[in-house]
């Protein structure tokens, strides 16, 4: 299962909601374990005003530590190496609110 929260400083509360389908899980941390320089600390990138990151939080363990995936990791951030894997795994993930 993950939380997911999009980062956007405009005022309002952040949209977040829980991703609890496996076969979804599953397919992001993949994606993510296929491209980690997609990756990127929360709070790395941007920090102005409007769209920062989408941040990322493992909640099961078990899913995390099969894919060596980091419990906390933003997208779409502009600290990630691969901004343009990042905003793709990102739109991915949107797609699933």
């Amino acid at each position: 299962m993950l939380r997911i929260e999009v980062d956007i400083f405009s005022g309002r509360p952040n949209p977040t909601w829980f991703l609890t389908d496996a076969e979804a899980t599953k397919g992001l941390l993949d994606a993510v374990g296929e491209a980690p320089d997609a990756v990127a600390k929360t709070g790395a990138g941007f920090n102005g005003l409007g769209f920062r990151e989408v941040r990322v939080e493992v909640i099961s363990d078990d899913e995390r530590a099969r894919r060596r995936t980091p419990k906390r990791f933003a997208l779409a951030s502009t600290a990630a190496k691969n901004l343009r894997a990042s905003g793709e795994i990102a739109r991915r993930l949107v797609e699933t609110m």
